[in-house]
């Protein structure tokens, strides 16, 4: 028995070898496994989408400072099969491009305010989802100054849309589809197909005015603050929603790190790290902000710092239970949240 095990073994081994040559020096082998891992991968990417549901996906949950795990700020919508964005950091796209999501449905660009974190990948998404098959300029929604964004974005852009349509020809990429049409917005609510849209001016001081926005379809509801203080304003407007995307500061945190800053000698970054600790919202507060809309789900965003191990999350969320028993989630890039049509459920990863 013990030969028959032994021989059994060597045979496994001797397979395992020659297949490991085989996969090394057949052409043929190695253009079949390619291609049956290209076509996982792509029926992998399909994002089924109800057109009676309101969706949410985090495609940016991080922040200006560098994190590996996480692009900058950006919060996308999806009602009636439409897509729209708020804010749309470095990073982002990228996250959206590997998402599945039909980038040709996009249907507009909501910014917050205009901090570099919010709009640094205006252009490329611009880019990207005319190149999935976008047509006509990018509707682009903005507090005052959104003009001057989105024509800088598309100067910068120009020559590379003229590259584009040369190469691939105008029935590829529609001529004039890179171009946006930018529109300054207030208080008053809009709609976006068959959203409607409330802006909410919020406390991000010294920016005046930035906004938070709600999503209202189908009977459900979204909010997403943008940066802000704790704001009873963003409070009476969201109640009720369904979902708060809110940002999240943990001071404790960046005190730590500014305080080892200032020790090794780099006082310049120290202060303004230590600036940021005045204009943002603490994971506690928002979780107070969300029992206070009484929202089913909070989702926490805009994460600073990042957060590189377990110590660091348990910190960054120390309190939160205390004041939220259930209903958070600390946002990573590619979450995807339903809301159902005719329902309360909120469905998550």
């Amino acid at each position: 028995m013990r030969k028959i095990i032994l021989g059994f073994v060597g045979l496994v081994v001797v397979i395992a070898v020659g297949g490991l040559v085989a996969l090394r020096t057949s052409a043929g082998l190695q253009d079949k496994l390619f291609e049956r891992g290209l076509a996982a991968r792509m029926a992998s990417l399909a994002v089924p989408i109800n057109e009676g549901s309101l969706y949410v996906f985090i495609c940016g949950a991080g922040s200006p400072m560098p994190d590996p795990a996480r692009a900058s700020a950006c919060t996308a919508i999806i009602a009636g099969g439409d897509l729209y964005l708020v804010d749309i950091g470095p990073g982002s796209a990228k996250v959206l491009q590997s998402s599945g999501l039909d980038l040709s449905r996009l249907k507009g660009v909501l910014f917050t305010h205009y901090h570099s974190d919010h709009i640094g990948d205006l252009g490329e998404i611009a880019m990207q989802s005319w190149a999935a098959g976008r047509k006509g300029p990018l509707p682009v929604y903005g507090p005052k100054g959104v003009e001057d964004v989105a024509t800088g974005f598309a100067l910068a852009y120009h020559l590379d849309e003229g590259y584009r349509i040369a190469h691939h020809g105008a029935d590829h990429m529609a001529p004039g589809s890179l171009q946006m049409a930018a529109q300054e917005i207030d208080e008053a609510s809009f709609e976006l197909g068959s959203v409607l849209v409330t802006p909410i001016e919020v406390n991000h001081d010294p920016i005046r005015p930035a906004y938070g926005y709600r999503f209202d379809f189908a009977g459900r509801s979204v909010v997403v603050s943008g940066d802000t203080v704790p704001s009873d304003h963003l409070m009476q407007i969201g109640a009720g929603a369904d979902v708060l995307v809110h940002e999240a500061l943990s001071r404790e945190l960046v005190q730590k790190i500014a305080d080892q800053l200032r020790v090794n000698g780099n006082e310049r970054l120290s202060d303004m790290l230590a600036d940021t600790l005045d204009y943002h919202t603490s994971p506690v507060e928002a979780a107070e902000m969300a029992n206070g809309m009484g929202v089913k789900l909070l989702v926490l965003s805009h994460i600073v710092p990042p957060i590189a191990n377990p110590v660091m999350e348990r910190i960054y969320l120390r309190g939160v239970k205390n004041i939220r028993t259930n209903g958070v989630v600390l946002a990573r890039d590619g979450m995807l949240f339903e809301l159902p049509q005719g329902s309360d459920e909120v469905k998550g990863p």
